[in-house]
């Protein structure tokens, strides 16, 4: 290495000579400008080196240096010590050039002021946030009318601006929400549920019957009689289920089974007339239980003889039907005992060998009978045809068969259920049990219920993630929830195959792909959350259709969710609402038309700006009123002309408001007059507004006739003011988009300046015979954004009306990864240990953390070793383990953690961060 080079000296050796202004080259791209033409050393090494050859003219002998004889240079000295005054006043002033420097420079500027300015200079203005939005779910009062109270009115209008408040969290305030559109509400919307029963029609074959209630008091073995018209059948049942009921207004139902080679008939045909009875007692005839003729003493076998004039056989002389009734009573039967519920009207059947025929009791008395060495009060049952008239062929069919002729008595009504509708609620079309015809194409409702299971029927079943980088070995009989509607299609051999998309317990969501069969959707769990989506009511006049009974709806778009469908409630009284709560009426001032752009501060700052399809993406809530006329926000005064009844709205690096009116040239004057300039807009903007779900429940005002609110869905779409570090870099797409989109590049940058995304790429992939533009975004907050989303629903009306109309375009939210790590560090022993990790947390937080990272980014090892290598008081660093979602621990961490990028319509891109849980540092042994 060569000596440094020695200062060129003046001829008195005292004072260096040659000190000339640097000359600065500042390449493209830095963060920050070298302006300086000197510090304190470099201006007073500069001075003193001009004490001994500054130069005067002195007449013709020429020049003279009047200093030369200044040969001390001691800081003590009076000349030296005002030169290094003068150099510390050019130091200060240097430093300051240097600053105000990069502060005129777009990605050098660290002041916001300084951003907002020159952002103006090209027409943008910092975009000032979004509010928070979500949907309100009001409940009508339902009080009947009772003498002298009116009761609750039928209709309700709940109209725009109606403000509710939030119950706040732990150190948290309460936030206003109000709604943005009038709506119509009534009582019978409180509750829509879907139909979950139909009318009873047992095609052939079929062996089963609903009934109303859990209290049939039904067993296998026991005998029901189905009665239709001139059919009747009696059933042995098989199997009795009983279906507690399902909420507190469900009464449950009995579901009874039969074996279909019991019955006489081989299936059961309802109609409104079907009639069901349950026998609930099984009789015998009378001297079913007569002992043994053949055991009889002959005193008494030849006394039955004579008397009966018959001859000896095996069995009892007149121990028939018709014998031991009387003579006139040819349709009339005796049980063995006293049976008081065989009453008139009722039925009975007689059975045997399972072949039984059924009666209707004509009349029915207690009696005495006496016979076969048997003595017993018994039941007279006058029997008749069902249809009326003597009983033909009794006798024929059971007269001789007293002792296995068995007797189904007793009978007792039942009533017939509906038959439960299978299958979960979802697609675009809902079917609900009740009349609600008024609805109106359009409208919005909330879907609530719990995600409907699907049960596992066959092994070997694999559940996947979308990149197939893990998956979960399934078990019959695992019970899964259902995320999303499943898809059938095609497959080999004319196998139906079916894509699942289930969360098991775990909570791990993936895929799963199985021949139809092979999962079997079931009830929702019990403990499973209730979760609620939005939906709209599609805008054709057919979207509400109505019969007799029920109402049907068709959607939008289809359901994002599958529901169980017991558990779906419905509510359409529902409004759209966003975060802020109105300023009505306040005066800003009194207008002088005298002065040029007077400018006012509105009083209760942050001006709420809420989502719209527009090219900043959101639009003021301001308006302003000068002698109760309405004045019209403009971008800018310039290109106004002098009448323009316009006024431009800025907001300060303070964060006030201001509105700033034209000058007579470029926008009209303010009309004088006292406090006749007013404004009404809402307050209130940001993060703060992201509520949770069901925390809107204050009403401000109440309107009359509405119970309570609730917002079902938690508050998305929020937005803080733009930083700088997104002004950098939204400022100049602004001027290269000019509000169109041309190039692939336009739609990225157009989304990525849209108030409320903070990330957007875009990509063209081929669909067919198609290109498609497919752009990924993610909330400026780092949410997802979801399609039902007011957000995402303005940044594609937003794109559709400045983009070629002949080009597809598909907008999608990102999907989020995380990964972890291990790591041990070795700590300077000046440190604190604890203080050390946690400065490297906050820098892998801030390094690795959604601000910094990129859609498809992947993460190195190399870049994590940096980040905590940088951090103060490490002196080493291992990385032991770099675990993303997909993969499995390993000693040896890989050298890249990929994210996936989409590659076709449909795919999600990755956003791969680091999980605030997942960092797990070590202290390593000194």
């Amino acid at each position: 290495m060569s000596p440094p080079e020695e200062p060129h000296l003046d001829p008195c050796g005292c004072c260096e000579t040659g000190v000339s202004r640097p000359d600065h080259y500042n390449r493209p791209g830095l963060p920050e400008l070298t302006y300086r033409i000197g510090t304190h050393p470099t201006f007073l090494r500069r001075m003193l080196s001009g004490l001994s050859s500054q130069k005067v003219p002195d007449g013709p002998n020429g020049h003279v240096r009047p200093l030369s004889a200044l040969t001390t240079r001691a800081s003590e000295d009076p000349a030296v010590a005002m030169l290094d005054a003068w150099a510390t006043v050019a130091d200060v002033l240097t430093f300051y050039q240097e600053r105000i420097a990069n502060e005129g420079y777009l990605p050098t500027a660290t002041e916001r002021r300084s951003v907002l300015e020159l952002a103006r200079s090209i027409g943008y203005e910092l975009n000032p946030g979004v509010a928070a939005g979500t949907f309100l779910a009001f409940t009508v009062e339902d009080a009947p009318a009772v003498p002298g109270t009116p009761g609750a009115p039928e209709t309700v209008a709940v109209p725009r601006g109606t403000a509710v408040q939030s119950i706040p969290e732990q150190d948290q305030f309460p936030q206003t929400f109000e709604t943005m559109e009038d709506i119509r509400a009534r009582a019978p919307w409180n509750d829509l549920r879907p139909q979950t029963t139909e009318a009873q029609d047992p095609t052939a074959g079929e062996s089963r019957l609903y009934l109303e209630g859990v209290n049939a008091q039904l067993g296998p073995g026991d005998a029901v009689l189905i009665v239709r018209g001139e059919h009747r059948s009696v059933l042995t049942l098989k199997a009795v289920t009983v279906q507690p009921p399902e909420s507190g207004e469900s009464e449950g139902y009995t579901v009874i089974e039969w074996g279909l080679e019991n019955s006489e008939a081989p299936s059961v045909v309802l109609d409104a007339s079907t009639e069901v009875y349950a026998f609930r007692q099984r009789a015998a005839l009378f001297g079913h239980n007569a002992p043994d003729w053949r055991a009889m003493p002959n005193q008494v076998r030849k006394r039955y003889l004579r008397s009966e004039e018959g001859t000896e056989d095996d069995e009892w002389p007149g121990l028939r039907i018709s014998d031991i009734a009387d003579a006139e009573d040819e349709d009339t039967i005796y049980l063995d005992a006293m049976y008081p519920q065989v009453l008139p009207g009722g039925w009975v059947a007689l059975s045997v060998l399972g072949k039984p025929k059924v009666y209707r009791v004509k009349a029915a008395s207690e009696s005495s009978r006496t016979g076969f060495t048997l003595s017993s009060r018994t039941t007279r049952a006058e029997l008749e045809n069902p249809g009326g008239g003597v009983v033909v062929g009794l006798l024929a069919a059971f007269d001789d068969k007293v002792r296995e002729t068995v007797a189904f008595v007793k009978s007792e009504r039942l009533e017939l259920a509906q038959r439960p509708l299978a299958g979960p609620i979802q697609g675009g079309e809902i079917v609900l049990d009740r009349l609600a015809a008024d609805l109106e194409p359009g409208r919005p409702i909330v879907v609530s219920g719990k995600r409907a299971r699907a049960m596992i029927a066959e092994p070997g079943r694999l559940l996947k993630s979308e990149d197939g980088t893990r998956q979960v070995q399934l078990q019959p009989g695992d019970l899964l929830q259902v995320m999303e509607p499943v898809v059938s299609g095609g497959g080999m051999e004319e196998v139906v195959q079916e894509r699942w998309r289930l969360m098991d317990r775990d909570g791990f969501v993936g895929l799963l792909e199985a021949a139809a069969g092979d999962v079997v959707l079931k009830p929702a769990a019990g403990d499973d959350p209730t979760v609620s989506e939005v939906a709209f009511i599609d805008d054709r006049e057919d979207a509400v259709t109505s019969d007799r009974n029920r109402t049907a709806i068709t959607l939008r778009d289809p359901l994002k969710g599958s529901y169980d469908r017991v558990t779906v409630r419905i509510n359409a009284n529902v409004a759209r609402a966003t975060h802020g709560e109105s300023v009505r009426d306040e005066v800003l001032g009194s207008g002088d038309g005298a002065r040029a752009n007077q400018r006012f501060v509105l009083k209760k700052p942050p001006l709420t700006h809420v989502s719209a399809p527009t090219a900043s993406g959101a639009e003021s809530t301001l308006e302003l009123r000068v002698n109760g006329v309405l004045w019209q926000e403009a971008p800018s005064l310039f290109g106004l002309d002098a009448r323009s009844q316009s006024y431009a709205v800025r907001t300060d690096d303070d964060g006030k408001t201001r509105v700033i009116f034209g000058d007579g040239e470029t926008g009209a004057r303010l009309p004088s007059g006292p406090e006749n300039v007013t404004a009404t807009y809402r307050s209130g903007i940001g993060p703060d507004g992201m509520v949770g779900a069901d925390t809107l429940a204050l009403l401000q005002r109440r309107p009359l006739g509405i119970r309570g609110v609730t917002n079902p869905l938690p508050a998305t779409g929020a937005a803080a003011p733009e930083k700088l570090d997104d002004a950098r870099t939204n400022a100049p797409s602004t001027v290269v988009t000019l509000d169109r989109i041309v190039s692939l590049r336009d739609y990225e940058d157009f989304a990525r300046a849209f108030a409320g995304i903070g990330k957007a790429r875009a990509a063209a992939f081929w669909s067919g015979e198609h290109r498609v533009v497919h752009i990924t975004v993610a909330a400026s907050n780092g949410d997802e954004i979801l399609p039902t989303s007011e957000l995402y629903a303005d940044l594609v009306e937003a794109i559709d009306a400045v983009r070629d109309p002949g080009q597809l375009v598909k907008v999608s939210s990102y999907k989020r990864t995380t990964f972890s790590l291990l790591a041990t560090i070795l700590v300077d022993r000046r440190y604190v240990v604890e203080e050390v990790k946690t400065r490297v947390k906050r820098e892998l937080l801030r390094a690795f953390g959604f601000e910094k990272r990129g859609f498809g980014q992947p993460v190195a090892a190399s870049e994590v070793i940096e980040v905590i290598q940088a951090a103060e008081g490490v002196e080493a660093v291992d990385l032991d383990e770099l675990v993303g979602d997909a993969s499995d621990p390993a000693f040896h961490p890989p050298a890249i953690l990929p994210a996936r990028v989409a590659s076709q319509v449909g795919e999600k891109t990755e956003l791969l961060l680091i999980d605030p849980n997942g960092i797990d540092l070590r202290e390593m042994a000194q």
